[in-house]
């Protein structure tokens, strides 16, 4: 329900490390690769925070080519009204 899915968003987002994680991917564009990602958070800690994110449905994954791509799930971001704390300077 709506209600647990604004618990859900609101644990992830309060790691500053994950709110940092979203920014990056929002700012790549429209998709980012997980070797992109890697390169500025360490590997396992990029897949933690990914998981993270996607479980909470903040991003969703993609395919181009061979490799899988992230975005941030719009739909999700507004729905929960975090645009704002993604807007704010780091």
């Amino acid at each position: 329900d709506f209600e647990a899915d604004i618990r859900r968003v609101q644990a992830v987002l309060r790691n500053p490390e994950r709110v940092a994680f979203l920014k990056k991917i929002r700012d790549a564009g429209p998709c980012i690769q997980v070797s992109n990602l890697d390169a500025e958070f360490d590997s396992g800690r990029a897949l933690e925070h990914l998981r993270a994110l996607r479980n909470a449905g903040l991003v969703q994954g993609v395919i181009e080519g061979d490799s899988p791509c992230y975005c941030v799930n719009a739909t999700t971001v507004e729905r929960a009204g975090i645009a704002p704390v993604l807007d704010r300077n780091s």
